[in-house]
């Protein structure tokens, strides 16, 4: 999904899942991230541009910030995505700012102790090693980037924007309807989104559309026709266009008897 619930939701949360050639889309979730290469290299673009991320080094990615991965070659990654309850003062020095990179590197000795408990899959760290370790990595990530401001009142209504769209993307949304919707004023709106997210409105709700009705044409029996009104189109015409300007294929290549 572009905008992911499950990684965007509740306090206390972590995860460290490791990828061997890992490739994914454009995605976002409000929870933070951070990718370590343990092998090869990894590509992420995201709103400062695409970087590669060799062996050893690391990459966070902001709340909110929309962000991809490819692999050319080879990579091995860990993926840690937790909650910013568990380092509140590096939340705070960070909220309401820009970063103007992802990739960033750390001395060998926070690397060693991060290798050891903080890039763990399928464990659960004790909570206060935890902590110590997402501080010791973000102290390096502080130490490198340059921030920008964007306002704390802009960053919060784009968090407010992505999830109305996550709830509200089968109806006929516009920018104008959400500003309204959610009390802001439109062209207020429309700046911290761009600010944040590198495409238009409107691209991006077709493209939560059209993951959505990929999730439908793969995994149920249900009539094209029937997945477009429901994933918001208003046309078959209009689900046909974009859908494959989106993913390259007509939705009718895409249904559960064709994988």
């Amino acid at each position: 999904m572009i905008y992911q619930k499950k990684n965007s939701e509740g306090i206390n949360y972590f995860e460290c899942i490791r990828y061997s050639d890992f490739n994914i889309h454009a995605h976002m979730h409000r929870h933070p991230e951070i990718l370590f290469v343990r092998r090869g290299s990894i590509v992420i673009e995201s709103a400062v541009g695409k970087e590669l991320i060799s062996e050893n080094e690391l990459a966070f990615i902001m709340s909110n910030e929309m962000h991809s991965y490819s692999t050319d070659s080879e990579s091995l990654v860990d993926i840690c995505i937790f909650s910013f309850d568990y380092v509140p003062a590096a939340a705070n020095q960070m909220r309401g700012k820009s970063a103007d990179r992802t990739k960033f590197v750390c001395r060998d000795s926070v690397l060693r102790f991060a290798s050891e408990e903080l890039f763990v899959p399928d464990r659960t760290p004790d909570p206060y090693i935890l902590k110590s370790a997402l501080y010791a990595v973000l102290g390096e990530f502080l130490s490198e980037a340059k921030f920008e401001e964007i306002g704390k009142s802009g960053e919060g209504a784009v968090d407010k924007l992505v999830a109305y769209v996550a709830d509200n993307f089968t109806e006929n949304i516009t920018l104008k309807s959400a500003a309204s919707e959610l009390g802001y004023e439109f062209h207020y709106l429309s700046k911290a989104f761009h600010k944040r997210i590198p495409m238009n409105f409107s691209q991006y709700v077709n493209l939560y559309r059209v993951e959505n009705a990929t999730f439908l044409l793969h995994n149920t029996e249900l009539p094209i026709t029937e997945i477009a009104l429901k994933c918001g189109f208003q046309s078959i015409r209009n689900f046909n266009r974009v859908y494959l300007s989106v993913t390259g294929s007509a939705p009718s290549k895409n249904t559960r008897s064709n994988k």
